[in-house]
């Protein structure tokens, strides 16, 4: 069964797919002259064919995605869809922060000229902050929640909502932490 806002979901994916397309043809050109990621000097030498690698591309997906759920969050509102409005709008703030802590950690690295930006623990710690304080705004504007939304249905979890949300979204956080991989030559 799909949702009732899937043709929007999928309009938004395919927006965001284009306009990200679109933004990295004008965008990767300028991060080639001016942002080139930095390769870890201790890794092994068929990585140094990655030097000069631009970073920061993720800017164009974040600017891209935010048209993209901006114009749904506007399209549900002129639908008298105000409450699905405010949780885009939620979704999106909490997204575009996360995609701002991505930045910094690409700043840092710039900045540095080392492939080091911030510490995984650091950036984890940010997300933490980030998710707590996402669950708090959609608790205090939508409502308490109680039921986790999956493509198979719906689960009502109670009192466990929360703490549930909370360990769903740090896993997705998770995901874009580096890893540490032993090196065989």
């Amino acid at each position: 069964m799909l949702d009732k806002y899937f043709p929007l979901y999928l309009t938004v994916f395919f927006m965001t797919l284009s306009f990200t397309a679109i933004i990295e043809k004008g965008l990767i050109p300028r991060l080639s002259r001016c942002a080139k990621q930095p390769i870890y000097e201790e890794g092994p030498k068929w990585h140094l064919k990655k030097s000069g690698t631009p970073t920061m591309g993720g800017v164009a997906f974040l600017i891209a995605a935010s048209a993209s759920l901006l114009s749904a969050a506007v399209v549900l509102y002129l639908t008298r869809r105000e409450k699905e409005a405010l949780s885009l709008l939620i979704t999106l703030i909490y997204a575009a922060l996360n995609g701002i802590i991505g930045i910094i950690d690409d700043s840092v690295k710039l900045t540095k000229k080392q492939n080091k930006g911030l510490s995984a623990g650091g950036k984890l710690f940010l997300q933490f902050i980030l998710a707590i304080a996402f669950l708090y705004c959609r608790y205090r504007l939508l409502g308490r929640g109680e039921t986790l939304s999956f493509v198979f249905g719906n689960l009502d979890v109670g009192f466990l909502y929360y703490p549930m949300s909370l360990i769903i979204l740090l896993c997705i956080c998770a995901i874009s932490l580096p890893r540490k991989r032993k090196v065989t030559f």
